[in-house]
């Protein structure tokens, strides 16, 4: 089995070595990998999220990722489906790009 490389830093070009230190946001149209210090030094534009610049490992998007979706099923439910399935599915966004950066980044780095 092949060992996994570290994440390198966009900002630092530094390899990442543990999930604490990882936080991941979009730059452009990519997923890019960032140390904590290096991410908050960067202004908001370079470090673009659907979140508004928040990195997508964080308290805020894992708390998008359970409301935005229970919010959209409650608008369904009650109002009908209507323009409310639209919302549903974007309401999913957060969710698949949170599962994917756990999925291509974080699981391959130790927890500390």
């Amino acid at each position: 089995m092949t060992r996994v490389q570290h994440p390198v830093c966009h900002n630092c070009q530094e390899p990442i070595s543990s999930r604490a230190d990882l936080s991941t946001a979009f730059v452009g149209v990519h997923l890019a990998t960032f140390h904590k210090q290096c991410v908050r030094q960067l202004p908001v534009q370079k470090a673009w999220s659907l979140l508004g610049g928040t990195p997508l490992n964080t308290a805020a998007t894992n708390w998008a990722v359970v409301l935005l979706p229970l919010a959209s099923v409650l608008f369904l439910v009650t109002r009908g489906a209507g323009n409310w399935v639209y919302f549903f599915v974007v309401s999913l966004i957060p969710a698949i790009l949170r599962f994917y950066a756990w999925l291509r980044y974080e699981r391959h780095l130790p927890r500390s």
